[in-house]
């Protein structure tokens, strides 16, 4: 966004704000989610606000802060991750309006407890390089044949920052309640809202799954019902992105549908990830 404002570049018609997955990592602008949308819905002026790592807290200094240097939008439309429930209890918190690191930082990028196949694969990776690397082209080469099934990293698909909906331990979370959990993040979210109908902006959301969420939960998870229930009096809109892929699963192994929608050995969504959540979107927003 510019730094300095004139009447033509301050005022949006949707501003998209999330974390990484809205950003488009590992992706150009063109091929994002948000850029496939921004190129269909060409009568709208859309902002992409988002960074990797935002989550509820900033999101709500962000626009705070923007709407104070004049920025105007009609309406701002949250990509809410399953991760922006634990940034916002293990990594940042709000004080005096803006965003300060917690003390409990070093761990906000822990994963689970690393398995024996875990141990194994660090291992190879750092003492057998050449060994390791042999190994990775042969089982990408078997999984593009479809003579492997993909399953993915361990470390990606039961990381905490996804699997708080199914699979909840305090002790991964600094201690804290599932409802403390959950009510920090809501705080932030009733923070923003207010912000926003205090300045006729309208509010949405929008949520997509990661690929723990398809392979270890179900469609109507925790985190779908906490950002529905939210909505009901909070929000313009609630885009349910999840569904579009567990209607995937119905015909397909998970192992497919992982495979042809997020990055190879990430949990982040691929090219077609990211056609797939923008056309289910635009049909959404058409709606």
């Amino acid at each position: 966004l510019p730094s300095k404002l004139s009447s033509s570049v301050n005022k949006f018609d949707i501003g998209i704000i999330g974390n990484s997955f809205t950003e488009g990592a590992g992706h150009i602008y063109e091929k994002s989610f948000v850029g496939l949308i921004n190129s269909k819905l060409k009568n709208k002026k859309i902002a992409n606000l988002a960074v990797l790592s935002y989550s509820p807290s900033i999101y709500y200094a962000k626009i705070n802060f923007l709407l104070s240097k004049g920025y105007k939008f009609d309406e701002i439309i949250v990509f809410l991750d399953l991760g922006d429930i634990v940034d916002d209890i293990l990594c940042y918190k709000l004080e005096n309006e803006i965003i300060v690191t917690r003390e409990t930082i070093s761990l906000c990028r822990l994963g689970p407890p690393a398995t024996i196949k875990t141990k194994i694969r660090n291992f190879t990776s750092t003492k057998l390089r050449l060994t390791y690397e042999f190994y990775s082209q042969i089982k990408y080469k078997l999984i593009e044949f479809g003579i492997l099934e993909y399953e993915g990293r361990d470390s990606h698909i039961n990381d905490i920052r996804s699997n708080w909906t199914y699979a909840y331990e305090e002790k991964n979370y600094n201690n804290y309640t599932y409802d403390e959990l959950v009510e920090n993040t809501l705080t932030n979210m009733k923070k923003l809202s207010k912000l926003l109908k205090k300045n006729d902006i309208d509010l949405s959301i929008a949520v997509y799954p990661w690929p723990g969420t398809l392979k270890n939960d179900i469609e109507k998870n925790k985190y779908l019902k906490i950002w529905q229930d939210f909505c009901i009096t909070n929000c313009k809109n609630f885009f349910n992105l999840i569904k579009p892929f567990f209607d995937l699963l119905e015909n397909e192994k998970f192992s497919n549908v992982y495979k042809k929608y997020y990055i190879y050995e990430d949990f982040h969504f691929n090219e077609e990830g990211h056609k797939l959540i923008a056309e289910s979107f635009l049909k959404l927003y058409k709606n």
